[in-house]
């Protein structure tokens, strides 16, 4: 019995072990929240999805969706997010295309962190498409959300509407 009890204490600690090795989450709902602790960084990669009603005006103001990045220590915590298809007629990183998988009709989807700034280019990572947004102090949160960058009220056209955003969720 003894020998049992060994033996599944021993697949327990590795079967945690193998949990707290994949660093890489995939998923397509939203909010998508990511905890860690420091000097841990958990990264994930997501494909955006959403449907609309018709019936239901667009606003610029409906939040669409959110990724929040908790960091409990000494730094706050940061987002850093890759556009895999920018938003190239206006050029700017803080908007991105949403295109409908049916007619392939597109509405242009802005980010903000919770404070309502825009996102940052960051040169750092050394490839173009990247911007970021940054917690500040002791114990912050950074929560980014999805908005439609202007009223579309009930003309967008029915179906899903997919972005590729790949983002990196780090400790400052």
């Amino acid at each position: 019995m003894k020998k049992l009890m060994i033996a599944v204490g021993l697949l327990m600690a590795a079967g945690s072990a193998a949990a707290a090795s994949d660093t890489w989450q995939d998923g397509n709902s939203a909010p998508v929240n990511v905890t860690f602790t420091a000097p841990d960084t958990v990264q994930f990669s997501r494909e955006t999805h959403f449907s609309f009603n018709k019936d239901t005006p667009l606003l610029a103001s409906t939040v669409l969706g959110a990724v929040t990045a908790s960091k409990a220590g000494s730094d706050g915590a940061g987002i850093r997010f890759h556009w895999l298809t920018p938003y190239n007629d206006k050029g700017r990183g803080d908007v991105t295309d949403f295109v409908n998988e049916t007619d392939l009709s597109t509405i242009a989807v802005r980010l903000k962190d919770s404070q309502g700034n825009t996102l940052l280019p960051e040169s750092t990572v050394g490839s173009d498409n990247w911007y970021m947004v940054e917690g500040e102090g002791t114990a912050s949160d950074v929560t980014v959300q999805f908005y439609p960058e202007q009223d579309i009220g009930k003309g967008l056209s029915a179906g899903k509407y997919t972005a590729g955003i790949q983002a990196a969720v780090y400790s400052n």
